[in-house]
């Protein structure tokens, strides 16, 4: 049994200072159960937060 399912998660967010659409994230699937961890790796800027 999952305790976070998450499914499509996707997150999109415009570069202030180019006006260009940034994907972060595009139709990420994943599923946790309770004491995993997961972790987002990226380059800085790159909407991780």
């Amino acid at each position: 049994m999952a305790d976070l399912v998450c499914e499509n998660l996707s997150m999109t967010f415009t570069n202030p200072q180019t006006g260009a659409a940034v994907h972060a994230l595009k139709d990420i699937n994943f599923t946790l159960k309770k004491g995993e961890l997961l972790s987002v790796l990226g380059p800085s800027g790159c909407g991780k937060t």
